[in-house]
């Protein structure tokens, strides 16, 4: 009888063995799926990725089309809206305030002067803005000594003129900025109590 009994246990072991092999397998076959699954969301996301990066594309295209052979950038000024402003940027090399302050003079009172010599240009700020426009309309082009020059409004508008006290507004407007130095109007709370 014990013959059996040790026959029986083999069997058994064989089958749980059997069983074992084929946990085993489907394990190895469920994983083998998973990654499979994986692969392909990973496919998808990237098809995804480039059919996105295709409309984009034809959206770049669109707006090109939509825009003509010019580019709104700085190359093409005439594209861009007129500037406005009170001070103009004067470009020449050689440049001479004084001969640069009788020049511009001539066209309105001056506010402010300042020189970039390593960089051949100036700025003159106006008092106001027709006169600065009177100023590039006459005086671009033209020679102020023996200096060929290029005037235009510039890009950049300083608020000098808050800062001379000529417009109400623009220094109330100066006073209240967001930007500079903000005094927090709240008052302080002390608690007397620990916790």
């Amino acid at each position: 009888m014990p013959s059996r009994d040790s026959e029986r246990d083999r069997e058994r072991e064989a089958d749980w063995e059997r069983d074992r092999e084929r946990d085993r397998e489907r394990d190895k076959e469920r994983d083998r799926e998973r990654g499979r699954e994986r692969e392909r969301e990973r496919e998808r996301d990237r098809s995804r990725d480039r059919e996105r990066d295709r409309d984009k594309d034809k959206e770049r295209e669109r707006d090109r089309e939509r825009e003509g052979p010019y580019r709104r950038s700085d190359s093409y000024p005439e594209r861009r809206g007129v500037r406005k402003g009170n001070t103009v940027y004067v470009y020449g090399t050689g440049l001479v305030e004084d001969s640069l302050r009788s020049a511009f003079a001539q066209h309105g009172n001056i506010i402010d002067l300042s020189m970039d010599s390593p960089r051949n240009c100036a700025f003159v700020t106006f008092e106001k803005i027709e006169s600065a426009d009177q100023a590039v309309a006459e005086l671009n082009g033209t020679s102020v000594g023996d200096v060929n020059i290029k005037v235009s409004i510039a890009r950049k508008q300083p608020m000098l003129d808050a800062a001379t006290g000529k417009s109400v507004w623009a220094s109330l407007a100066v006073q209240n900025s967001a930007k500079g130095s903000y005094r927090d109007k709240r008052s302080q709370v002390v608690y007397t109590e620990d916790f």
